[in-house]
């Protein structure tokens, strides 16, 4: 198996985990909604009073948008690799598939992001009525 065909099947493995992630993430929080998880308390003491839904939100949010960073730096590398090319059509080749890859990536991203607000917004919705 060539190099290039690997890091694609490490680099889909590793995206498809994190688009999974947040899936994931939401199985508990109805069971978690009557249950008095001490954010008050905490916040008597003088402690962040962040929920844990809310804490499992900021990070699912921070790992989307790392993602798309990725992405977007590999969108860069490309092109920056397509305008140094001087004519090699190898390095063209290479080139149009890193950006054909990233953008396939940048759209899941979007994609897990948008899904990820609507189940968010759904379930805390759920969960104050």
């Amino acid at each position: 198996m060539s190099k290039d065909k690997t890091m694609n099947k490490v680099l889909g493995f590793i995206m498809a985990f994190f688009i999974l992630l947040p899936a994931l993430g939401f199985t508990i929080l109805p069971a978690q909604a009557a249950l008095d998880l001490g954010v008050n308390h905490a916040a008597n003491i003088g402690l962040n009073n962040t929920t844990p839904q809310n804490l499992v939100v900021n990070i699912i949010k921070v790992i989307l948008t790392f993602l798309a960073l990725i992405a977007v730096v590999l969108i860069l590398y490309a092109g920056f690799l397509w305008m140094t090319a001087a004519g090699n059509d190898d390095k063209v080749a290479q080139a149009k598939s890193i950006i054909t890859n990233a953008v396939i990536g940048l759209v899941l991203i979007l994609a897990a992001w948008g899904i990820t607000n609507w189940v968010i917004d759904t379930v805390q919705n759920n969960i104050v009525n």
